[in-house]
């Protein structure tokens, strides 16, 4: 993007937060899409997981956000699964919930 360095931490934040609004907004649409194909909730669900933690495994350490994962510790590891864990099976309940009242 161009972006060396940011005026502000606020800026930087603002940034960071909008990064992940529209990361989070995209994959769940991934979401919709693997339960539109006809998977099941479950299988959807791990393929979201699976999809989402890959992804961030390859283009962070591309785009020298941050190291590779074998770089990281076993509790850097876990609290990253855990948040993308988080947030798979909370769109995996909100889809469920929306799609169940149309």
């Amino acid at each position: 993007l161009g972006i060396e360095k940011f005026k502000s931490d606020a800026e930087e934040r603002r940034f960071a937060t909008l990064v992940h609004w529209g990361y989070g907004t995209g994959w769940g649409a991934v979401r919709g899409l693997l339960r539109a194909a006809g998977l099941s909730p479950t299988v959807a669900t791990g393929g979201h997981f699976a999809a989402v933690w890959g992804s961030e495994q390859v283009t962070l350490p591309a785009l020298a956000v941050a190291p590779p994962v074998t770089m990281w510790g076993g509790k850097e590891v876990a609290i990253d699964a855990w948040h993308h864990a988080v947030y798979v099976v909370a769109t995996a309940v909100a889809y469920e919930l929306v799609d169940r009242s149309a």
